[in-house]
């Protein structure tokens, strides 16, 4: 006997971790297409929600949205048509979303139920907010090692409730100082971040706006603003994005002074260089690289850096491992 009840407790010490593992069942379960991002109402139409449904058993069901204001006042619903849910039956409806009304600058809160059509039972009830998109500047140093997350401006419906998404920057390191290697060229690398949303990240375009306080840049054309740009890329590697200078350039080999177009002398260059002559006076200078018009929102990253160099290999004495010394023989 004793040996009976030995197996037995074996046994249920054996099935006991798949007890313990197995996750709660959810009763209902929705799927929808992804729908935003949004404008703000006036530019919005309003939306027709399509969304499938399932149960573990066989009921006649509808959907409800209510929108309600910063009071929780409702002040709008919107009721599907009734359908049958199983297990082995896809129940289908549409349903309105009055976003033209009712999705302003300050969001716009949605609740949501599922309701049994015979005894007017709320069955399952969730809640989700979303926005209008909306274009904001930021300074990516203050949110090094950090992140930014931008509203809510999508959702669907799965599983048992509502997904929303947002657009979210994660930094790395971004100081406000950039390196300058032995070969006195511009190491800007190392300002990357990386991005997530329903899509992958677009941006309407990236510059450098360079200093030019000594004329050290004359052979790089001025916009229409005045400013000495240099246009940049955001090259996506894995998950992770980072600035990148034309692959195609011109340095002058004796000066290092640099041009976008072609100059006859000048050699091509994938590497961008500061000019031999002219460090020291750069070293009280600031460099701002602009990013416009990033994701969805049409979002923008400024920021301002100065420079840190290492010592040249070749060039002046002051700041180069070797230099030439003349002078007059009497």
């Amino acid at each position: 006997m004793k040996s009976k009840y030995s197996w037995l407790a074996i046994l249920l010490f054996l099935l006991m971790p798949l007890t313990l593992s197995a996750g709660p069942i959810n009763k209902y379960q929705f799927s929808s297409p992804i729908y935003g991002p949004f404008k703000q109402h006036n530019d919005n139409p309003n939306l027709q929600v399509n969304i499938n449904s399932t149960s573990l058993i066989a009921q006649e069901v509808y959907l409800l949205f209510k929108i309600v204001d910063d009071n929780n006042t409702v002040v709008s619903q919107s009721k599907s048509t009734s359908t049958i849910i199983s297990k082995y039956h896809n129940g289908n409806v549409n349903i309105n979303l009055l976003t033209k009304a009712y999705l302003d600058e300050n969001g716009m809160n949605v609740l949501f139920y599922l309701i049994d059509s015979n005894n007017s039972n709320i069955l399952l009830s969730s809640s989700f907010e979303v926005f209008p998109i909306k274009s904001n500047t930021y300074n990516p140093i203050e949110y090094s090692q950090s992140h930014i997350f931008e509203y809510s401006t999508s959702f669907k419906f799965a599983n048992s409730g509502v997904i929303t998404y947002q657009e979210k920057y994660i930094f790395n390191d971004f100081f406000d100082y950039f390196l300058i290697d032995t070969y006195y060229r511009l190491l800007i690398n190392q300002y990357c971040f990386s991005y997530q949303y329903i899509n992958d990240l677009t941006y309407r375009k990236a510059y450098l706006i360079l200093p030019d306080s000594f004329n050290e840049f004359c052979y790089i054309e001025t916009d229409d603003n005045g400013q000495i740009i240099v246009p940049l890329s955001l090259i996506k590697e894995g998950e992770t994005y980072s600035l990148s200078f034309p692959s195609l350039m011109y340095v002058n080999p004796n000066t290092l002074e640099m041009s976008i177009t072609k100059i006859s002398g000048f050699s091509i260059t994938s590497y961008f260089y500061l000019p031999i002559n002219h460090l020291k006076d750069l070293s009280q200078s600031n460099f701002t690289f602009v990013i416009e018009g990033l994701g969805y929102s049409q979002s923008n990253f400024v920021w301002t850096v100065s420079y840190l160099v290492y010592q040249g290999l070749i060039g002046p004495c002051e700041n180069s491992n070797y230099c030439v010394i003349g002078g007059i023989v009497l």
